[in-house]
């Protein structure tokens, strides 16, 4: 499917409906944690007893409302845990993405750690989560690896529907947020003038308006 690469919004787009199954699922091998930990030196995170590997993708600040890509290392981590982040940032220099490759920014509204931190763990190889580990000046953002396969699985057709709406409630582009979650999903699909028609064991039709605002999701 085709959207401009160089626009985080549509890339963010094309992340928002996978990102949001496999943060859905992976919420449950983090919600009853009683604490978390990160250790950057051996590259885990810990969620009570249960460690995973992780990677270091950067942190917002509340003193000055900035965003900072682990890339630029300020910490001296190991390089280790910043390979995802390196790899955006070669990503965002191919691309024209500015938001992936400037080392430092201001915060705004729809660019924030969490959405740098969902397209990170949507682009980038393996199967990751992202995890949001607020401090007293601000959060890091983290991904990290070694879920279960079930965690990043195609869905059905009912949770299709039901991610795709809630999705619609966050501002992004309708169609490249369908298209690009019936191509994560690996469901077939093909357009009929404003609409789509999705393969599922059942027909799913997915309509649009005249400025391509997903307006009805029905099965047939």
């Amino acid at each position: 499917m085709q959207f401009d690469r160089s626009l985080f919004g549509d890339v963010f787009s094309a992340c928002l409906a996978p990102s949001t199954v496999i943060q859905d699922a992976c919420a449950g091998f983090v919600l009853d944690a009683p604490r978390w930990f990160v250790d950057f030196e051996t590259g885990t995170l810990s969620f009570g007893e249960n460690s995973y590997p992780v990677q270091f993708l950067g942190s917002e600040s509340t003193l000055d409302d900035t965003w900072m890509w682990g890339w630029n290392n300020i910490n001296d981590f190991p390089p280790s845990v910043l390979t995802m982040a390196e790899w955006m940032r070669d990503i965002g220099q191919q691309w024209g993405l500015k938001e992936l490759s400037t080392a430092t920014f201001p915060l705004a509204q729809g660019l924030s750690g969490r959405e740098l931190a969902m397209v990170s763990t949507v682009l980038a190889p393996g199967s990751s989560c992202y995890y949001r580990g607020p401090h007293d000046t601000g959060a890091v953002l983290l991904a990290f690896s070694g879920l279960p396969e079930s965690v990043f699985a195609p869905v059905d057709v009912v949770r299709f529907a039901r991610v795709l709406s809630d999705c619609l409630q966050i501002p992004c582009d309708h169609r490249i947020l369908t298209e690009s979650f019936l191509a994560w999903n690996g469901t077939a699909y093909e357009w009929e003038e404003r609409r789509i028609v999705a393969h599922f064991p059942a027909r799913l039709i997915m309509e649009f308006d005249e400025v391509m605002r997903l307006t009805k999701i029905m099965s047939a």
